[in-house]
This record gives C-alpha cells, sequence and structure tokens, in this order.
C-alpha cells in the first residue's frame, strides 16, 4: 500500500493488510493476491485463547529504563511515554541495534513520525512511536558489527569500521558483547575522520560540495562526544549501539520514539511463547503450505524457511559463554542435549514438551526464532501498525498469512526503499571516475556510490559531510512531499 492508503488503513481500524506494495521478486502479484489465497482456514483453538498483551506499564518501566541510561529521557520523550501508558495506538519498527547505523535505519524514524502526525491530523486520536530494539540476536549479524564508509580508492568500494574482537565470538548473543573501550572509539572516530578529510581534499578548492576542513573537524567533534557519551553509559555492545542510536533519534533530532529493548520483555513473553508452542504443529503446517502457494505464484524466498520449520522456534542461550544453541524435539519432548557451540560444556535441560511446554524461569536462557518473534506483534504487543524496508517483506508476508489464518489481526505495514545520493565530497570522486575524468586512485566508484545509493553508508559519513541535522531535514522533505515514497534523496544528475 502506498502511504496514503497506509494511513487510512490505521485510521479506520481495517483489520488486515489489503495491499503491499509490489516487490520486484514477486513478480507482477501483490502480497493481497497471495494471501487471499490463504484466508479461509478454520480456527481450531477456541479452546486455548490467546494470553492477553503484555501490560503496558511492565513495558513502560523498561522503556524508561533505557532511555535514563542512555540519557535521552527528554520531556519529548516522556509525554510520548505518559501517552504509550493511557493507551493511545502503536506505530512500531523493528530492527536489530546496529553498528553506526546508516541512512536506511535512520530513515525508518522519519518514516515513523512522519506517518504518526498524519494520523494525529486526521484525529485518530494518540498516537505513539516504539523502536523495538531487536537485540536478542548475535554478533553474527554482520551490521551489528561492521559500518562501512563509501572509498572508491579501496579495492572493494568501502572503508570498513569494524568491532574487530568480534570475530571469534559471532554465536554469542549482542547483549553479552561488552561495550567498546574509549581507544576503540577513538580509533573508529579517528579513522572516520581521515576518510573524509582525505575524500575532501581531493577536491577542487572551488568545487561547489567542497566542505572547509574546519566544519570537517567541528562535526568529528560531535561525532567524537556523541560516541564517547554512548560508551560510557553502555553496559554491551548492543546497548552502545542503541545508545548512539537514541541519541541521534531523541537527542539531535528531538523525536519522540520510544525505544524498547526486547531482550528485557522476555520474561513478561512467557504466557505468549508457550501458547504459541503448544500451537506450533499447526503454525508449522500452516507456513510450509503457504509458502508453497507463494512460490507456486512466482515469490522466491531469499532464505530456506522450509527448513527452518523443522526446528523448534527458540534457542537456548548458554549460561556459561552466552552462545546461542538449538533445542532439539525428540519425541514431542523439548530439550537440549548437546556440548555448547561455543565453549563446549555439555548443556542439559528439558523444556517440557509441545502439550505442555515449560520455559520456567530461566528466560533469560531463551530467545525467538525469527517466526515467533514475528507473531508476537499481534499477540504479545498489539500494535496498529509499522513500517520497515521492502528487503524484510518475506517474513511480513508469512507472519500475516499465519496470524489471519489462525484468528488474529495483522496490522497494516508501510515500506520503503531508502534509495538517494547524499551529495558528498565521495561521491564526486565516485562519479568523475565513472565518467572517465583522470582518477588514477580510483579503485571501485561502482560499489563505492551503490554502498550510498542504497543507504548503507555509516551515519558517520553523513554527519561529517553533510552534518546530522541536514540529513533529518532532507528525510523529513523526502518523506513530506508528494512525490512516491521509493523517490531517492537526490539523483545523479545533481552529481553532475
Amino acid at each position: 500500500m502506498d502511504s496514503e492508503e497506509y494511513i487510512e488503513a490505521i485510521r479506520t481500524g481495517t483489520e488486515r493488510v489489503e495491499e503491499i506494495q509490489r516487490f520486484t521478486r514477486i513478480d507482477n502479484h501483490c502480497v493481497a493476491d497471495l494471501v487471499s489465497g490463504v484466508q479461509d482456514t478454520q480456527n481450531d483453538y477456541d479452546d486455548d485463547p490467546a494470553p492477553r498483551p503484555v501490560s503496558r506499564i511492565d513495558l513502560s518501566n523498561i522503556i524508561k529504563r533505557f532511555h535514563t541510561r542512555a540519557g535521552t529521557l527528554t520531556k519529548t520523550v516522556s509525554e510520548e511515554l505518559s501517552a504509550f501508558e493511557a493507551g493511545a495506538q502503536i506505530l512500531r519498527v523493528a530492527h536489530q541495534p546496529n553498528f553506526l547505523p546508516y541512512r536506511g535505519l535512520m530513515g525508518q524514524f522519519v518514516l515513523l513520525n512522519t506517518t504518526a502526525k498524519e494520523l494525529q491530523m486526521q484525529d485518530t486520536g494518540n498516537v505513539t512511536q516504539l523502536y523495538f530494539i531487536v537485540d536478542h540476536d548475535t554478533a553474527r549479524n554482520y551490521r551489528f558489527r561492521t559500518a562501512h564508509f563509501p572509498d572508491p580508492t579501496q579495492n572493494e568500494g568501502v572503508a570498513p569500521i569494524s568491532v574487530t574482537e568480534l570475530i571469534n565470538r559471532k554465536d554469542t548473543v549482542m547483549t553479552a558483547i561488552d561495550a567498546p573501550s574509549s581507544d576503540t572509539v577513538n580509533k573508529w572516530v579517528k579513522n572516520i575522520g581521515d576518510y573524509a578529510t582525505v575524500h575532501n581534499s581531493k577536491l577542487a578548492p572551488s568545487h561547489p560540495l567542497g566542505i572547509h576542513p574546519d566544519t570537517i573537524d567541528q562535526r568529528k567533534e560531535q561525532l567524537q562526544t556523541l560516541l564517547q557519551t554512548a560508551q560510557e553509559c553502555a553496559r554491551s555492545m548492543a546497548e552502545f549501539n542503541a545508545i548512539v542510536l537514541s541519541r541521534i533519534v531523541n537527542g539531535w533530532w528531538n523525536l519522540p520514539t520510544l525505544f524498547l529493548p526486547l531482550s528485557e520483555c522476555r520474561s513478561l513473553l512467557r504466557p505468549h511463547y508457550q501458547y504459541m508452542l503448544r500451537r506450533w504443529g499447526k503454525i508449522r503446517e500452516l507456513a510450509a503450505s503457504t509458502i508453497e502457494l507463494f512460490e507456486g505464484k512466482g515469490f522466491a524466498f531469499s532464505t530456506n524457511l522450509k527448513a527452518r520449520l523443522d526446528k523448534v522456534p527458540f534457542w537456548y542461550i548458554c549460561p556459561s559463554c552466552q552462545s546461542r544453541n538449538p533445542v532439539n524435539n525428540k519425541s514431542g519432548n523439548l530439550d537440549i542435549e548437546s556440548e555448547c557451540c561455543g565453549c563446549g560444556v555439555h548443556l542439559s535441560r528439558s523444556f517440557g514438551t509441545w502439550t505442555a511446554p515449560d520455559l520456567g524461569a530461566e528466560l533469560d536462557q531463551i530467545t525467538p526464532r525469527t517466526i515467533l518473534d514475528d507473531l508476537l506483534d499481534m499477540i504479545g504487543f498489539n500494535i496498529d501498525g509499522g513500517v520497515g524496508y521492502q528487503s524484510s517483506l518475506e517474513h511480513v508476508i508469512i507472519a500475516h498469512s499465519l496470524a489471519t489464518q489462525l484468528g488474529w489481526t495483522p496490522p497494516p505495514e508501510l515500506y520503503w526503499r531508502p534509495y538517494g545520493y547524499d551529495l558528498t565530497p565521495t561521491e564526486v570522486l565516485a562519479d568523475e571516475a565513472l565518467k572517465g575524468s583522470t582518477r588514477p586512485h580510483i579503485q571501485n566508484p561502482e560499489r563505492a556510490l551503490e554502498t550510498v545509493f542504497t543507504g548503507r553508508a555509516t551515519i558517520g559519513y553523513n554527519i561529517l559531510f553533510n552534518g546530522c541535522q541536514n540529513l533529518r531535514d532532507r528525510l523529513t522533505a523526502h518523506f513530506d512531499s508528494d512525490t512516491t515514497v521509493n523517490k531517492p534523496l537526490a539523483t545523479r544528475s545533481q552529481l553532475q
């Protein structure tokens, strides 16, 4: 659906997604065409009603603790929190806490704010903006530990800014990774500053996109303060990444978005996890048939979802090293009896059966797989709408189809492609190389421009070249305009 249809769906309380923008791998089918074929399944679980959504007061306490630690419990955030506690509609964005986040992720918060303001103007009642910090994943996620500064002088077209200490801890959960040291933060800031300074120095002094060196130095100091403050506040790498994001979104941009770490919600979600485990046989059956239907209509999944359906839908976290381990299904029993993939210690734990799951009191050692996570939108948090990338569409197709068949109400979703350019010295160098100008030091201009265009350049790139407030202003103008949401922030012709 486009943005106007999305607003109308939330305003009128539409029960299910009627249309989502076309996605290239669906061929000529929109999601509504696909989902419509699986919407009439009989609900066989009327005698096992879903538990009530998690208490907003309990969630509010978690949110308040995060913002207090981050130093972002601003007046705007406090007012949003009061509205949330009072029962306002929830618009959410869900994402892992990426390292030095990129324009594509930053744009989600501006889109969320734009949508909420539009709903408020249409007198739909109070609307709150919520960010689900998906921090119960592992360090295996590449963008949790690496950011990219576009650099056409490098063979790969990017200069990686990395948390090198994590190279051998990829199966460790994010919240168990230590926050970076002050020395590491200083190294990151120095590298980002050096890349920006070198690229800027290669432009002619009179070039209109050139930046005064003093301006870059001032913005470098802002970046240093941002990261150093987060480093001093954070207890883990996941929290460091989330605090950096919050201090930009809530601090610099003064947006009201509430940050909710999902890792701290697990004990509150015990009845919801156990409820879905009791129904997992039906969920797995419906998911498999839904995938077959989609594939028959031309949809090509990028991940092997069928294989995942044979897995127990949650992980067990090793108490010794905090590595994530799969749980076994033996003749209907849910247990783990194996060596830890991280430290080799023997793990032995029973979680009951499918019909009578017992996750016990150790919810800190449990983390859900993707399908369980997606379905919590409906029965755990009862959200009213969400925004995201089109690249996450396949997860939503499955989750919304399952929810409809299980008698739940999937919320409307709005998707955005974060395409565009930022008009920086780096992009000028890459663009001139592609035009055939003499630039012997340029190695991979295509990859550098692709990184910018797809919105994957680190926020450090935007802060030093354009200023972070400038990024918010451009994104706001982009979403507030009458053009389609997929229009780039700038076009190649503007680099000429």
